[in-house]
């Protein structure tokens, strides 16, 4: 058996797989209150850079939606204990368009021992879901 070309494997791929549009969606940074300097460092969302590369590779067209790097400037108050930096759920929505899969991080932030960074992960993925009810939406972290 001899090596494919470069052109024969592309071929291949495309003939074999289906190419979709992913996108990925980081949610915003979540902190304490009043805890500028611990709880509230800006983190590098890799799972979702790793995993569009790795889809990229093969093929699949993808896009990003950070919500923290989009706007880290702008800043919520949630539950009157927590800062949220980054788009709001709603500014996230808007920014979400058709696609055949949408794959929502679950790391966002670096509060410990709380439920409230899930809670904000939730509330993203219910809000896309309901916008795209038949596309599948997963939840990575």
């Amino acid at each position: 058996m001899t090596a494919l070309s470069k052109a024969q494997t592309h071929k291949y791929r495309s003939f074999h797989y289906y190419c979709m549009k992913v996108v990925f969606v980081t949610p915003p940074v979540l902190s304490y209150k009043g805890d500028y300097f611990a709880s509230g460092i800006p983190y590098m969302p890799v799972d979702a850079p790793y995993s569009a590369a790795l889809l990229r590779q093969q093929g699949h067209e993808v896009e990003i939606i950070d919500a923290f790097g989009l706007k880290p400037q702008q800043m919520e108050i949630y539950k009157n204990k927590y800062i949220i930096r980054g788009l709001e759920t709603q500014e996230i929505l808007e920014r979400v368009k058709p696609a055949d899969a949408y794959i929502i991080s679950a790391n966002n932030g670096v509060v410990a021992n709380t439920s409230v960074p899930s809670e904000i992960t939730l509330k993203i993925l219910k809000l896309v879901k309901g916008k795209y009810p038949q596309t599948p939406v997963i939840m990575i972290g």
